[in-house]
């Protein structure tokens, strides 16, 4: 896949991968509140999600984006609507961060630490508190179990579908079920909290060699046979609950100043989006 492929790709899928725009619009208020008492935000992305930047470019924020995978950049430049002279980008590690302490006024991520294990979650907040100045701010994309007890199994998923086939035609439906099958026990490691939705996806397959379900029950219920879902598919992720977020916020010296959750899309009940200020 080139990047503009996946430029394409990145515009048709739901929310919960991807920012929605009353999230944006939630972070917006509070950049327009910092640029009240701060004119030139030096500021530091997480990735390159284009939704964001194209935020901080609308306002000509002082931007460094920090990214690991060439590839991403490349397409998600492509996808951007506004170019921010101010941005740079740095090709690079989230858990080796190249700058100093109290380098920036601003970090900005979405769901970032899914693609990280759980045990390198401490140094991950530890260095997003290092590079943030006293008191600066860290809006953030959380991508959450409501509770790992929430699951449902496999064959219930089946029944839903066969109970009600048209809601699974709504990619944000079909993800909102996806998901509550993958923090049942057979997908996810309740120890090392982590899911896999290929899991899922192989399960099914197998359900459909065996004629447990037909093929096309299989095209409707799989993740990956879709041209949406080759993007959607990962082999592992790590996803925690809410309460398990605020532990980590209360750990690394981060308060909430105020959060919220887009209940426009289903799927967005597994995220919120958070406003939090580095206490010193």
């Amino acid at each position: 896949m080139t990047p503009k492929e996946y430029a394409k790709f990145w515009k048709m899928l739901p929310v919960l991968v991807r920012p929605s725009e009353a999230e944006i619009e939630f972070w917006e208020k509070a950049v327009k509140n910092i640029l009240k008492k701060n004119r030139n935000p030096k500021t530091l992305v997480l990735g390159t999600t284009p939704e964001i930047r194209d935020l901080l470019a609308k306002y000509k924020i002082e931007t460094i984006c920090l990214d690991i995978n060439p590839f991403m950049v490349k397409a998600m430049t492509l996808v951007m609507n506004k170019k921010n002279p101010k941005e740079k980008i740095v090709i690079g590690d989230w858990l080796k961060m190249p700058f100093g302490e109290n380098s920036f006024d601003l970090v900005l991520s979405d769901s970032a630490q899914d693609n990280i294990l759980l045990k390198a979650f401490d140094k991950f907040f530890r260095n997003v508190f290092k590079v943030l100045k006293p008191n600066g701010f860290w809006l953030m994309g959380a991508s959450h179990f409501t509770s790992h007890t929430d699951g449902i199994s496999l064959d219930k998923y089946i029944e839903i579908y066969r109970k009600t086939p048209k809601i699974f035609k709504d990619i944000n439906q079909k993800l909102y079920w996806f998901v509550k099958v993958s923090c049942h026990k057979d997908f996810y490691n309740s120890e090392k909290k982590l899911g896999s939705w290929k899991k899922i996806d192989d399960k099914l397959k197998n359900y459909a060699d065996n004629d447990k379900i037909s093929w096309k029950e299989l095209k409707d219920l799989s993740i990956s046979v879709s041209d949406i879902g080759r993007v959607l598919i990962a082999d592992n992720f790590v996803w925690i609950t809410i309460k398990e977020f605020y532990r980590f916020f209360k750990k690394h010296h981060f308060k909430v100043m105020a959060k919220m959750q887009d209940k426009t899309f289903l799927a967005d009940r597994f995220k919120h989006v958070f406003i939090l200020k580095k206490i010193v």
